[in-house]
């Protein structure tokens, strides 16, 4: 049997003839850029995560770095995040004019540890503190971070949170959506993404209005009116193709994201015995959406090997700690520093999962593991 890691062929394939009688209105009016369906899809997203202002931009990446140029990061400034992250977290944070600093992870949720983001922030002393004015948790693979503790975190030390939900669409904490807590949250919607576009697309929500309203400006030159600019920016906006697919896709999310739950509940009770993999932690304050299904497990490479050889493809997201690439050296943090998130990083897989997969290939997922595991 062959299980691909991931088909979205079957889903686009369904939604084909509205998605492509809707982008014949938009050749024929021409107007690629803005419009009805950039601002219709803003509309109905920022009503789904719950938040009152919604802005699509080019990607995820653009969306966090839109928001921390709207927060005025100063050289020096530090933002807090995690190190078991996709580079684009950190980019948006540098390339914004602010400095990364990084803190360990919770164990089990794989999201920014709020006992030690505490620990951290009264470690320092007042100079070293007093240029800390961030923090960014990342909801990782579908799941939300432990935000009622981040956020009472980052409160006592007169920090903003922005939220990192480029893996969490629709994803909830205690009843509320991810991207309605901090000042700002930012999506993705690259294909593979629970809501993905056919191409780049991204999302700035927020409740704020004065940060809707610079997020707007940077993602569009800088301008308030055409050619009139308060600031520089750059070209980050969304294109109307990408607008009207995310807004017919959206009707269907919440769908998708049940199929994936019950995908994810089949793995869960055939894996549950398996005393050499660690699955994945349900809290019941939490409403996983199960972006990607993340065991833990040794032989990590081997078994992905043996998976392929059975036809079953596998994922990695993401085998080294961005505290140990190249592109973070300058920071001089050593192997070690974080011992939490690099020794999950060490033997993460990431198993097949997408609203299609079928119950068969799930047991035929399970059945080969099992088999490799007990050779």
């Amino acid at each position: 049997m062959i299980v691909p890691f991931l088909d979205l062929k079957e889903q686009n394939l369904q939604l084909k003839d509205e998605v492509l009688a809707v982008w014949g209105k938009i050749f024929e009016s021409s107007q690629f850029i803005g419009g009805q369906y950039i601002s219709g899809f803003e509309d109905e997203f920022s009503n789904a995560c719950g938040s009152e202002h919604c802005t699509v931009v080019s990607s995820g990446t653009c969306a966090l770095r839109f928001i921390f140029l709207s927060l005025d990061l100063k050289p020096g400034d530090e933002v807090i995040t995690v190190p078991n992250t996709f580079i684009g977290t950190t980019e948006a944070i540098t390339q914004a004019g602010g400095r990364v600093t990084f803190v360990d992870i919770d164990p089990d949720r794989y999201t920014l540890c709020p006992v030690r983001l505490n620990s951290y922030l009264n470690s320092l002393p007042p100079h070293k503190k007093n240029k800390v004015k961030g923090v960014v948790p990342v909801h990782l693979y579908g799941q939300m971070a432990d935000m009622d503790k981040i956020i009472s975190v980052a409160k006592e030390h007169g920090l903003w949170v922005v939220e990192d939900a480029c893996q969490a669409h629709l994803a909830e904490y205690k009843g509320r959506k991810a991207g309605s807590f901090g000042i700002a949250g930012a999506f993705s919607f690259y294909p593979s993404k629970n809501l993905g576009a056919a191409g780049e697309a991204g999302a700035i929500v927020t409740n704020d209005n004065q940060l809707h309203i610079k997020v707007r400006m940077f993602q569009d030159h800088g301008q308030t009116k055409k050619y009139i600019h308060e600031v520089e920016g750059s070209n980050g906006r969304c294109d109307a193709l990408q607008g009207a697919l995310l807004q017919i896709k959206l009707k269907h999310l919440e769908k998708w994201n049940k199929l994936r739950r019950e995908n994810a509940q089949i793995y869960l009770n055939l894996l549950k015995d398996f005393k050499e993999i660690k699955l994945p932690k349900v809290y019941e304050d939490s409403l996983h959406v199960y972006h990607l299904f993340v065991i833990q497990i040794n032989n990590r490479f081997q078994t992905m090997e043996k998976l392929k050889e059975s036809g079953v493809s596998t994922g990695l997201h993401y085998p080294i700690p961005l505290n140990l690439q190249k592109a973070y050296s300058y920071l001089g943090l050593k192997e070690g520093s974080f011992p939490i998130a690099e020794k999950s990083t060490e033997r993460i897989l990431s198993l097949p999962m997408y609203p299609g997969l079928k119950k068969s290939q799930i047991e035929y997922t399970c059945e080969t593991l099992s088999k490799i595991i007990k050779e």
